[in-house]
C-alpha cells in the first residue's frame, strides 16, 4: 500500500511541476501581445455591457467619461446618469471626433 501512496503522490508532484512550467509559458505568451491601458479622470471610453441573458450577446455602450481610477484595474465610469465600477478589460478608449466649422 505504501508503494502505491509514493507513486501517487510522485505523480501528483509532477503534474504540479508541469502546471507550473504551462503556467508560465502561457503567461509569457499572453504578455508579449498584451498592451497596458489606462485611463485619466475625464477620458471617455466605451463600455462592453451584456446585451441579453446568454454570454455571447454584448455589445458596445455609447461613450461614456472616466471619474476616477478605484484600484490598478477598474475604473468608477458615469453611465446613463450613475457611476459605475468596471474592469479594465470591459474598457475601450474612446476618442470624440471634433467637427470641423463646415459641419
Amino acid at each position: 500500500m505504501s508503494d502505491l501512496q509514493t507513486r501517487i503522490q510522485r505523480a501528483n508532484e509532477l503534474a504540479q511541476k508541469h502546471a507550473a512550467m504551462q503556467q508560465g509559458k502561457t503567461c509569457e505568451w499572453y504578455n508579449r501581445d498584451t498592451k497596458v491601458k489606462s485611463f485619466q479622470p475625464g477620458d471617455y471610453c466605451i463600455i462592453l455591457v451584456p446585451d441579453d441573458h446568454r454570454k455571447l450577446f454584448v455589445r458596445w455602450s455609447e461613450p461614456c467619461k472616466v471619474v476616477k481610477q478605484v484600484t490598478d484595474t477598474s475604473y468608477a465610469v458615469n453611465m446613463d446618469g450613475r457611476q459605475i465600477v468596471k474592469h479594465v478589460i470591459c474598457l475601450r478608449p474612446f476618442t470624440p471626433r471634433m467637427l470641423s466649422a463646415a459641419d
